[in-house]
């Protein structure tokens, strides 16, 4: 199922007189048994509710089949209600804040049982005894600009199986039916951030050209010993319906021991990012990019330095891959501010003020004997 909060302003309070509990209990009960009557209606095709009434605002909570008819049953249902609504906002929701909707309803009186219908539409074990020992979270990626989207590739990655993953995505259409998860992947680095940022990047890219129909994800964190049967996945299949599910192995340099484990898991899989560290050239390509991005450029002297300190930086344990050398930069722009603050300011040129020198880039605490060995040439 798919699920959505839908939010507005109503024109006039559906309660004659709020301050009157008997008045109150008789509005939630003739809301309800409307509401009753229009579920039974879409006879399981979703299911819509009041969930909350507060200062003018009305919150619905909703779960469909086709997320092509959420616009279509939202207004059908307001309409049922007898309910002026405007400034309507529908948002995609992860199930667990779905799960919050239902029990606001049902303590509100707005819903019998909240158990009942997640039971009627079989979400109730993605709740139950088994899903309280597979801890997972659940997020939801926005739609972006295809365009801006595929335009901003070039800032951020150099790996070759990202690009090629990125123009598969680009090029076929999008689907027209809910076909539960099209495309699952290996995605193979050491840095916790880039993984992360591209992980986002090929969901809204999929979500985007509509390669997926749900911007919701499950992600999952697992031991390299350790398991990922067909009842757990399925779980997290169903809690993601429509989106992704994204496993994550705590040790990446363990991810053929994992696989071997999990055959049925490596059976899924049609598609490997591999993204190892960038080397110095193309880590001085990213810093390039960025800071076209704002209009600075390098000295050749400056490239020098950049490439010799990469060099030295890529052999540390935490090191940042591309996340390091948009440090670099930044911090190489605060360096250059302090530098030309010292001079008279009416010297200084348009082009020094847009130009990051050998002076600017900062020489991480190397030990003494590699740092006396450092010559910056190109």
């Amino acid at each position: 199922m798919l699920v959505y909060r839908i939010e507005g302003i109503i024109g006039e309070s559906l309660c004659t007189d709020e301050n009157d509990r008997n008045a109150v209990a008789e509005m939630k009960h003739k809301y309800a048994n409307r509401s009753e009557v229009f579920n039974n209606r879409l006879d399981k095709r979703g299911y819509i509710f009041i969930a909350n009434i507060s200062e003018g605002i009305i919150m619905l909570g909703a779960l469909v089949q086709n997320w092509q008819e959420v616009s279509v049953i939202v207004d059908s249902y307001i309409q049922h209600m007898e309910i002026q609504m405007t400034d309507i906002v529908i948002s995609e929701i992860t199930l667990n804040k779905l799960y919050g909707l239902l029990s606001k309803a049902e303590r509100r009186k707005f819903i019998q049982n909240a158990d009942e219908i997640l039971e009627e539409f079989g979400l109730d074990d993605i709740t139950g005894d088994y899903a309280r020992y597979l801890a997972y979270d659940e997020y939801v990626v926005k739609k972006g600009n295809a365009d801006l989207v595929r335009c901003n590739e070039d800032k951020y990655w150099m790996s070759d199986s990202f690009h090629l993953e990125l123009q598969r995505i680009f090029a076929g259409s999008g689907c027209e039916a809910v076909i539960g998860h099209p495309v699952h992947y290996i995605i193979e680095t050491d840095d916790e951030s880039t993984r992360r940022v591209m992980q986002t990047y090929l969901l809204r890219s999929l979500y985007t050209q509509k390669r997926i129909i749900s911007g919701r994800f499950s992600c999952v964190e697992v031991e390299p010993d350790g398991t990922l049967n067909d009842v757990p996945y399925e779980m997290l299949y169903k809690a993601s319906f429509g989106g992704s599910v994204v496993v994550k192995l705590i040790q990446e340099d363990r991810m053929k021991e994992f696989l071997q484990k999990n055959p049925g898991l490596r059976s899924r899989i049609a598609f490997h990012v591999s993204f190892p560290d960038y080397n110095e050239w193309k880590l001085c390509q990213i810093a390039q990019l960025m800071g076209k991005e704002r209009g600075i450029e390098f000295t050749k002297e400056a490239m020098g330095k950049m490439r010799t300190v990469f060099r030295y930086i890529r052999k540390k344990d935490d090191f940042g891959n591309g996340r390091y050398a948009r440090s670099m930069l930044e911090q190489a722009q605060m360096n250059q501010a302090e530098r030309l603050l010292k001079r008279d300011i009416s010297s200084i040129t348009d082009k020094e003020l847009f130009t990051i020198t050998a002076e600017d880039i900062e020489t991480p605490a190397m030990e003494r004997e590699e740092r006396r060995g450092i010559g910056f040439a190109c």
